[in-house]
């Protein structure tokens, strides 16, 4: 089982709150390293489980048809998704 956490950079460290929700990006979660956008795209296909937050980071996943439109909330304009891999 691999769980994968991917976020932009300009969203990482910072909690976004709305109605009664809550987006905590911590760095401790988040915060494995940089890495390109292939390297993103592997790691979500290898993925048990992922969480993705920032626009960025969903565009990379929509284009490789990992998720749709369907799939993406948001919390102060900030979309994220999980996915799972079962």
């Amino acid at each position: 089982m691999e769980i994968l956490a991917l976020c932009d950079d300009n969203v990482l460290g910072k909690t976004f709150q709305e109605e009664g929700l809550k987006l905590a990006v911590s760095e401790h979660f988040y915060n494995g390293g940089h890495v390109s956008p292939e390297q993103a795209l592997e790691a979500l296909n290898n993925a048990t489980s992922a969480n993705i937050v920032g626009q960025e980071s969903i565009n990379l996943s929509l284009q490789a048809g990992l998720i749709t439109n369907k799939h993406l909330l948001k919390i102060q304009g900030i979309p994220y998704t999980l996915i799972f891999n079962l």
